[in-house]
């Protein structure tokens, strides 16, 4: 089953029952005397098998068979395997593949979640990375994942008294929340935890959105401005990474496209709730960048935003030209909603008189018109 030429298994769709071969030898061994040697290669055969090229399937499958108490007792003789599976294993917990049938990567997670769940002595310098997208994980909006990963929390991560304490927690409750809040101690922790608080804050269900948002808030207003500052910066950072094409900083390297969308909103979101104007004119120039996308919620996401910064004067004068600049948007439905924000923002007659179905180029003089009329009015 092996193959020489690259120490990996042969590709094709039989690997998941080579897979469960491999594992059911390696789980013989552990209740044998056999050299550590041959646990070493089967392990590396099972961790190969983590790889992004390789399908959901396979990495369910080898991941069903990687349970630590096989680390433990190599870790002496082996201390490379740790190491070697910390990369894969954080993958596997980063997984959102989707295709036809929805987010099929949310079973790698919860296989990778069961890895961990499985830990007796997960050692500090391995385990902080992993337990913060745990973490992140227990707050993400996909029930399944959300609970899994709150079993395995409780399993290996509370104390006697917070075991207790959380014993009658809902999964979709402000106070369980407003507790997984508390484990965001440092970036570390956090980035990952909001990763998941933005995803479920933005696109959950009416009950998920509602709770985590209040639990959010009460977790901001009790925090001390440096704390306050960090969260906000964070989701700063989340933004960027998303839109950027070159590699990620270190702060946010999980960040992906798909967290464009609900991280604008939990910005806007954070401004509408905050009571201090901290500027954020170094995030304009990145912004711009969104106006060409394609998806219609993420620019409705973004003309939100815009429209928060309006209430920051420092801001107000450059979101004015920008929102006045969406009015000629390709997209109908970008033009009306940039024309609400300007509405509310100046009462403008000019606007109101515009035609916003009309072709790009009869609609260029009316939103010149409308631009002279606001320059005026602030004027």
């Amino acid at each position: 089953i092996h193959d020489g030429r690259n120490g990996q298994l042969r590709s094709g769709g039989s690997n998941v029952n080579l897979i469960t071969v491999v594992g059911a030898a390696l789980h013989q061994l552990r209740t044998s005397s056999v050299l550590e040697d041959s646990m070493k290669f089967q392990i590396d055969v099972l961790v190969t098998q983590l790889g992004l090229e390789s399908s959901i399937d396979t990495k369910c499958a080898a991941l069903n068979h990687l349970y630590l108490p096989v680390f433990n007792r190599t870790s002496g003789n082996y201390p490379h395997l740790k190491e070697q599976l910390k990369r894969p294993l954080n993958d596997c917990l980063n997984d959102h593949t989707i295709d036809s049938r929805g987010d099929i990567g949310s079973e790698v997670r919860m296989a990778a979640i069961n890895v961990l769940s499985e830990a007796t002595v997960w050692d500090d310098a391995f385990c902080h990375e992993a337990f913060g997208f745990l973490y992140g994980l227990a707050t993400e909006k996909l029930d399944k994942v959300r609970n899994c990963a709150w079993s395995c929390i409780r399993k290996i991560c509370l104390t006697p008294q917070d075991l207790e304490r959380t014993a009658a927690y809902s999964t979709t409750s402000v106070s369980y929340f407003a507790f997984l809040f508390t484990f965001a101690q440092d970036s570390d922790s956090l980035v990952p935890m909001l990763h998941g608080f933005i995803t479920t804050a933005s696109l959950g269900t009416e009950l998920l959105v509602r709770n985590t948002r209040i639990a959010f808030l009460q977790h901001l207003n009790t925090r001390p401005t440096a704390e306050k500052s960090l969260i906000q910066e964070t989701v700063i950072q989340i933004i960027l990474s998303a839109l950027s094409t070159t590699q990620p900083t270190k702060a946010s390297e999980t960040s992906s496209p798909r967290l464009l969308r609900p991280a604008l909103e939990t910005l806007a979101f954070i401004l509408d709730n905050e009571t201090k104007n901290t500027s954020y004119r170094h995030l304009l120039p990145s912004l711009k960048a969104v106006h060409a996308s394609t998806d219609l919620p993420t620019l409705q996401a973004l003309v939100g935003l815009y429209a928060c910064f309006l209430n920051h004067g420092d801001l107000r004068s450059e979101v004015l030209v920008i929102l006045h600049q969406l009015l000629l948007h390709r997209y109908p439905s970008i033009r009306l909603a940039a024309a609400s924000a300007l509405y509310i923002a100046s009462d403008s007659e000019a606007l109101r008189e515009l035609d916003l179905g009309a072709e790009k180029g009869e609609l260029r003089d009316g939103v010149k018109r409308v631009l002279r009329e606001s320059q005026k009015i602030r004027g």
